[in-house]
């Protein structure tokens, strides 16, 4: 009987097994059929040319995303065109222009001509702020500048994210409303640190809110605290820098909503200038920073060799800038400073002179530190070019990583040709087609029969989605081939390369940063009964654990009976940005 039972056994599976064998089979042809029919693909070429197809098929894709915008630019010209916007834009300009002269004459066509000078403006202020109704004054001055008790309609401050709250509040005394300029991912106002004590010992003598301390407390952060539900008007439109200097500012620091409205050239905005290998920098004798005659003689010969009008060059340490200051005296289209004095300003070359060796804090003062891992300081710098931009590094901090300049050198090497750029060992995943993809697969595994793998990596998209919130320039993508960005094969058997090279091994998830196109991070959700408990998986586990470590990206692996997997991403990525 049981004997009976075995055979009988044995019978269904070898039934089954060839049930499943011609139903693959059949499965196998009807996608072949339609790769030719739709798509004209012979069988034998894919057969033979899977991963040449499948490379095509992005190549496709791209071309085709190309030819769906253009047709939409084309469209948008087109409705402009018929409706005359260019026409009408101009009309408006002109009409606006004569009314605003029209407004003038009638205001001041029978002003008596009075002659006011120091000494008497104030005496009678009416007549003079009739006769010049809008006043231009530092926030320290204003109140000292103006009759005593005189009140204006309305006090514009602009660049408040650098005016310290003392001058301010005595300028704001001065007026009936107040309209706030500013941009918070620009540099801070610089404090006076002699009265901090004071100013903490008066906050808690009156138990005031932090929100109206002085300390670190800008006019602009302030008005956004206080005023929770002020009205806030985003000044999207970008006038000032060529389109490829401010895209990296965009995505890294304004989440792409500025509207870039300058035009683009076949110039290549941004240069990287390597110095020769070596200790250059040294310390300053008789002071703190550091200064670097190499960098120096190596920007003069460049300079020599542009064509710009004007030229600003930007330096952290105050004695290189007095060194570049005697070496460039007599030049009139080069100027010299720190990021401060060139806020609110603009140059049509800008110059970054980075001086040090590397940026080992042993090995530099504090002023460097906050001048490469400070966003603000070098948001401001690099938006201060408006038609070209040079970075002139040293080997060190060329080859340094996780910081404003190593972002900044990775988009010039992704961006640009080797004329310009220093051609880098940069991988990536394509933004635009893999955001899709990612996209279109999480909605296909939504709707799908979900087993405990497919719900685990559907959680795991949503909560990758909230995380990365949190990390501006920092995007994923989901099932991403292997042979997409693995670029290390060294030391791997025939067999090892087979499995790594298979268009169907791929990693769940993979983190990238969106800017340099640095594949940062890889996760994978192990479900235990399948990696832990296959033999064959597991082997091809420890594959893919190599491959990663072996191209220097950090793999982390979730099983689906563990805990606190936020936390152990979040850390993770703390990890690999630092």
């Amino acid at each position: 009987m049981d004997k009976f039972l075995t055979l009988r056994v044995k019978n269904r599976r070898s039934e089954f097994e060839l049930y499943w064998n011609v139903f693959r089979k059949i499965k196998k042809f009807i996608q072949e059929l339609f790769l030719r029919l739709k798509y004209g693909i012979p069988q034998k070429f894919i057969k033979e040319n899977l991963i040449e197809l499948l490379l095509c098929i992005d190549y496709r894709y791209y071309v085709a995303k190309i030819e769906e915008i253009k047709l939409r630019i084309a469209f948008i010209r087109r409705f402009l065109a018929r409706h005359n916007f260019y026409k009408i834009k101009d009309q408006y300009k002109i009409e606006s222009k004569k009314r605003l002269n029209q407004y003038l004459y009638r205001t001041y066509r029978d002003f008596i001509h009075n002659e006011f000078t120091m000494e008497n403006y104030k005496v009678d202020f009416h007549k003079f702020i009739e006769r010049y109704p809008i006043i231009l004054s530092t926030s320290f001055s204003l109140r000292t500048s103006i009759k005593t008790g005189y009140i204006f309609d309305y006090l514009i401050i602009d660049e408040a994210s650098q005016s310290e709250l003392i001058s301010s509040v005595l300028a704001m005394s001065c007026a009936k409303n107040i309209v706030v300029v500013g941009d918070s991912k620009q540099l801070e106002q610089i404090d006076n640190m002699e009265i901090y004590s004071e100013s903490e010992r008066l906050a808690k003598k009156y138990k005031m809110d932090k929100k109206y301390v002085y300390k670190q407390n800008s006019l602009l952060k302030a008005v956004r605290n206080v005023f929770t539900n002020v009205s806030v008007i985003l000044l999207k439109e970008h006038y000032r820098c060529h389109p490829k200097i401010i895209n990296y500012l965009n995505a890294k620091y304004y989440d792409n909503e500025l509207v870039i409205m300058t035009q683009d050239t076949e110039e290549n905005p941004i240069t990287i200038v390597k110095l020769v290998e070596g200790n250059h920098a040294r310390k300053n004798p008789i002071g703190s920073g550091q200064y670097n005659i190499r960098e120096i003689d190596e920007i003069e010969n460049y300079i020599n060799r542009i064509n710009s009008r004007e030229i600003g060059i930007i330096s952290p340490f105050r004695v290189q800038i007095e060194k570049y200051q005697k070496r460039f005296k007599g030049e009139e289209r080069v100027e010299i400073d720190t990021v401060h004095k060139f806020q609110g300003r603009q140059k049509e070359a800008i110059i970054l002179s980075t001086v040090v060796n590397n940026i080992q804090k042993r090995e530099i003062n504090a002023n460097f530190i906050k001048f490469i891992n400070n966003p603000r300081l070098f948001n401001v710098a690099v938006s201060r070019a408006k038609t070209f931009i040079t970075l002139v590094t040293t080997h060190g901090l060329y080859n340094s990583k996780n910081n404003n300049f190593s972002d900044f050198i990775k988009y010039a090497e992704y961006n640009f040709s080797k004329s310009q750029i220093i051609e880098g060992k940069v991988t990536s995943v394509f933004d635009m087609l893999y955001s899709d993809y990612t996209e279109e697969l999480y909605n296909f595994l939504k709707h799908q029969r979900k087993s405990k793998e497919v719900i685990s990596e559907i959680i795991l998209y949503d909560s990758l989605s909230k995380i990365l919130r949190n990390y501006p320039g920092l995007k994923f993508a989901m099932h991403v081939s292997l042979n997409e960005f693995i670029t290390n094969y060294s030391g791997f058997s025939q067999n090892e390369l087979k499995y790594l090279n298979h268009n169907f091994t791929h990693v769940d998830f993979l983190i990238y940063n969106s800017i340099t196109k640095e594949n940062l991070l890889g996760i994978e959700v192990d479900g235990v009964k399948f990696h832990e408990q296959n033999f064959k998986q597991s082997l091809n586990d420890s594959i893919k654990d190599k491959a990663f470590e072996v191209n220097q990206i950090k793999l982390l692996r979730l099983k689906t009976n563990e805990s606190n997997e936020k936390i152990r991403i979040k850390n993770e990525i703390e990890n690999v940005i630092q």
